[in-house]
């Protein structure tokens, strides 16, 4: 019911296991909702691999076809059926995260990010060589990411080979692609939270810094939301980088360190960018109580009340305001002004 246009994540060995995973990282940090797009395996020793090895897998060596299939057929169709930004991510595991690399590599035009779980590499990793060389030299407009994410206690096949791709594209690095590699302490091949940590790393820069905004205020986190689109194909909104929780956590570990003006502006910068947030205007008042600002305590409450009248923060806000009102009144009764 909106028009709202939305980045693309392609799972490779498509099971409805595989899209649980997938889906639920998609809760566990602030970054985009996405097109989930699941692509189950009719023969993957076909699909998944690149040259034939006859007389044992009679069906291998389909790599290049089904990378086809991927970027002729599946891209734009999801493009004509889903209010898409453009913006794809593909991800796979083992022989697929061999895959998901090699799609980046081999089509940086139709792909923007692989998440590259425990790839096999040793099976495949001559084409590699090749894929590097040409990726090196190749000129490609934007920002692509390689996310390689494996167990410490994984086959060699992938321990080994990752190394060497590694050293490959540190002595050739493509001018257009960031990469990153992460180990899973006392994991071993093929884990499904690395599905999360693949997503964790792409997105890492959606998550702004306590710090950093309390120094610089709502017009770095504007900045920050400007190069975003630009990476990600899409409107990103200044205000879902900073969510009101975490600004309103934060301000609550200021205030337990009694850095009340630090809270105080934090919350001040966040209603810059959330209005309309009731629950961080609460804070602020609690956090000017606390500054001995009292006046301006007692207005932050009554703004509450005219925010959410019959919500349970309010019942909350009453008897803070109450209790304020009240020993105002004393103080000034006992020093007779």
């Amino acid at each position: 019911d909106n028009q709202t246009r939305y980045p693309v994540l392609i799972v490779l060995d498509g099971s409805p296991f595989m899209i649980f995973h997938a889906t639920s990282s998609l809760t566990d940090r602030s970054i985009p909702e996405f097109v989930v797009a699941s692509v189950p395996n009719v023969d993957r020793l076909r699909d998944m691999s690149h040259q034939n090895v006859a007389g044992i897998w009679p069906t291998s060596g389909g790599a290049e076809r089904f990378l086809s299939f991927l970027t002729d057929e599946l891209v734009p169709w999801l493009d004509a059926e889903f209010r898409t930004t453009g913006y794809r991510v593909i991800v796979g595991g083992s022989a697929a995260g061999r895959f998901a690399a090699f799609a980046l590599l081999k089509a940086p035009a139709v792909f923007d990010a692989a998440i590259s779980r425990s790839p096999a590499l040793g099976t495949d990793f001559e084409m590699f060589r090749e894929l590097v060389a040409s990726a090196s030299a190749a000129s490609v407009p934007g920002d692509q990411f390689l996310y390689i994410v494996y167990g410490s206690h994984d086959y060699p096949v992938v321990t080994i080979y990752v190394e060497r791709l590694l050293r490959l594209l540190e002595d050739e690095p493509p001018t257009w692609l960031r990469y990153e590699r992460e180990v899973l302490d006392n994991k071993g091949h093929f884990q499904f939270a690395s599905v999360n940590a693949g997503l964790s790393a792409l997105f890492a820069e959606y998550r702004f810094p306590s710090e950093r905004f309390l120094l610089e205020g709502p017009a770095a986190v504007a900045e920050r939301a400007r190069m975003l689109s630009a990476r990600f194909k899409t409107d990103v909104e200044a205000s879902a980088l900073t969510s009101e929780s975490e600004l309103v956590d934060s301000a609550c570990d200021l205030g337990r360190q009694r850095r009340f003006t630090d809270a105080i502006k934090v919350l001040d910068y966040g209603l810059e960018l959330h209005p309309d947030s009731s629950r961080m205007v609460y804070y602020l008042a609690q956090m000017l109580e606390h500054a001995d600002r009292t006046e301006e305590a007692v207005s932050a409450y009554s703004r509450v009340f005219d925010m959410e009248p019959s919500a349970g923060i309010a019942g909350m806000t009453k008897i803070l305001f109450d209790n304020l009102v009240e020993t105002t009144r004393s103080a000034k009764s006992e020093t007779g002004s």
